[in-house]
C-alpha cells in the first residue's frame, strides 16, 4: 500500500481500497501457507476431537475484537454524523496516531495468551500476576512517553506530516492518549479473563461501554475534542472494572509496578 500511495499521489479512494483488499488477501494467503506447513510437522491423532469449545471461544473473542475496534471508530462515526466530514477528519487522524501507540499493547495481548493458559492450567496465578504487571509497566511507560511527546512536539509534527489544517488534531491526540494510558495501565487483564473462561465478561463490558460511548458523544454534541474525551472515559472505565473484577475473583492485581526495582525483580 505504501509504494502505491508514494507513486500515485492523486490516488482515489477506489484505488486505495482495491490495493488494500489485495494486500490483505496476500497476507492471508501467506499466513494460511505457514499454518499448513506448521501443521504438517505434527503427527495425526486417531482420536476424535470436537472443535466446538474452541469455536465457541473464538466467536466470542472475534466479536470482542470487533467491539474493541468500534470503541476507536465510534468517535469518528459520530463526529462525522453530527459535525461533518472536516471534524471527522481531525479526530480520524488523531485516532490513527493513538492506535499506533496502542498497537504495542495489542501485539503483547496476542503473544502472551499461551503463557496465560499454561500458568492457569498449573494454577499459578502468582505467575500470571507477575507477568501481567510487568507487561502493564512497560506498556504504561510507553504510553506515557507518547503522551509527553504529543504534548511537546505533537502540534508541529502533525502539521508537518498531514498539513497545517490538521494541527488541531494534536490536542485531540493528547486526549485520546489518556484513554490509551488507561488501557495500558490494566495490562493484559482482558486477555487473562478471555483465556481463563471468562470471555463473556469482557464481551459484556465492551458492549456496555460501546453504547455508553455513543450516548455520551451524542449528548455532548459530537465535537472532536469531546468525542475523544468520551473514548478515553470508556477505555479507562472498562479497564478499571476489569482489574477490579479479576482482583475480586482471583485475588491478583494487574497494575503497573510503581518502582523500577520492583519491575526489575519481576523480570
Amino acid at each position: 500500500l505504501l509504494p502505491f500511495l508514494l507513486l500515485h499521489r492523486d490516488a482515489g479512494l477506489g484505488g486505495i481500497l482495491v490495493i488494500t483488499v489485495i494486500s490483505a488477501l496476500g497476507c492471508a494467503a501467506v499466513a494460511a501457507g505457514i499454518l499448513v506447513w506448521a501443521i504438517s510437522g505434527f503427527p495425526r491423532s486417531p482420536a476424535s476431537i470436537s472443535l466446538v469449545p474452541a469455536f465457541s471461544l473464538g466467536i466470542v473473542i472475534c466479536i470482542s475484537r470487533v467491539l474493541q475496534s468500534a470503541l476507536y471508530w465510534i468517535p469518528v462515526w459520530m463526529t462525522g454524523a453530527l459535525q461533518g466530514a472536516a471534524a471527522a477528519g481531525l479526530i480520524a487522524v488523531a485516532s490513527r496516531l493513538a492506535v499506533a501507540v496502542a498497537s504495542l499493547m495489542a501485539a503483547i495481548r496476542f503473544t502472551v495468551r499461551p503463557e496465560i493458559v499454561a500458568a492457569a492450567a498449573r494454577g499459578d496465578w502468582h505467575e500470571i500476576e507477575r507477568k501481567g504487571r510487568a507487561i502493564a509497566s512497560v506498556a504504561t511507560f510507553a504510553a506515557f512517553a507518547a503522551l509527553v511527546g504529543a504534548l511537546v512536539v505533537g502540534a508541529p509534527l502533525v502539521a508537518l506530516l498531514f498539513g497545517e489544517v490538521y494541527r488541531p488534531a494534536a490536542a485531540i491526540l493528547c486526549v485520546l492518549l489518556l484513554g490509551t494510558l488507561g488501557e495500558c495501565f490494566g495490562g493484559p487483564v482482558d486477555e487473562v479473563l478471555r483465556m481463563t473462561g471468562r470471555s463473556h465478561v469482557v464481551l459484556g463490558l465492551l458492549a456496555i461501554f460501546a453504547v455508553a460511548e455513543t450516548v455520551l458523544i451524542a449528548s455532548l454534541g459530537g465535537s472532536p475534542l469531546w468525542a475523544a474525551m468520551a473514548q478515553s472515559i470508556a477505555f479507562i472505565g472498562m479497564y478499571t472494572l476489569l482489574v477490579i473484577y479479576l482482583k475480586a475473583k482471583n485475588s491478583i492485581l494487574i497494575v503497573p509496578y510503581f518502582s523500577f526495582r520492583a519491575l526489575a525483580g519481576a523480570l
